[in-house]
């Protein structure tokens, strides 16, 4: 399946979501830059606000798969996707590894988004949270999102993607409420200039100007 754009894919989930949602008290969590672009175009036609919680996935040498993902206030969990005894194998081989690559991930999410704020848990707090990403493959963006999103009273989980694998669908249905996805395959490929015709991600000065004047786009 193809898209012309990120902008594209989000105004066809913009369709399916708005019957149900417009009139409900929602917020649009983004899980990356990407994400952010696909769901402006939710929260626009929803009328809420967006987002962004930053998360960077954690990799060993010669390792296909994350070992976990950190969030932007340090937050690490391991990757549900492995064992329980290869992570523990994983995080007591590469120890020192991994707590550099933590600090790397912390410095680089710093640095990205300019210490602007981008998530707010006071206000997702009693409403209905769509998390958005571009693409979800795997349940490593999908874990720590959840156990962020643990402590805070939301009144209903919701993920909209228009890409996603079966690993990832399996996950939304029994961790979340509802899913909305265009497009669900075992077989996609991580790089998505093969799924969208534009494929270019704004400048995070772009992402944090979206999530800032949301109110202003709403239609």
């Amino acid at each position: 399946m193809h898209f012309s754009s990120r902008i594209h894919a989000g105004r066809l989930l913009a369709k399916q979501i708005e019957p149900i949602y417009r009139y409900e008290d929602c917020v649009v969590l983004a899980l990356n830059s990407g994400g952010v672009v696909v769901g402006a175009q939710i929260a626009q036609q929803i009328h809420c606000a967006i987002l962004m919680l930053p998360i960077k996935e954690i990799f060993l040498p010669r390792e296909p798969i994350s070992v976990g993902s950190i969030a932007f206030n340090g937050n690490f969990v391991v990757n549900s996707d492995v064992s329980a005894t290869d992570s523990r194998e994983m995080i007591d081989e590469f120890r020192g590894v991994i707590e550099e690559e933590k600090i790397t991930k912390i410095r680089e999410m710093t640095s990205d988004t300019g210490r602007v704020e981008l998530t707010n848990k006071s206000m997702l707090e009693h409403r209905n949270v769509i998390l958005v990403s571009d693409s979800i493959k795997g349940t490593t963006l999908l874990d720590m999102a959840y156990e962020y999103l643990k402590p805070i009273k939301i009144s209903s989980l919701i993920v909209a993607t228009p890409i996603s694998d079966v690993k990832a669908v399996d996950w939304i249905h029994v961790m979340a409420d509802k899913i909305f996805c265009l497009w669900v395959s075992d077989d996609f490929d991580s790089d998505l200039n093969r799924y969208f015709d534009q494929n270019k991600v704004p400048s995070q000065k772009r992402i944090n100007s979206i999530i800032q004047n949301i109110i202003l786009n709403w239609k």
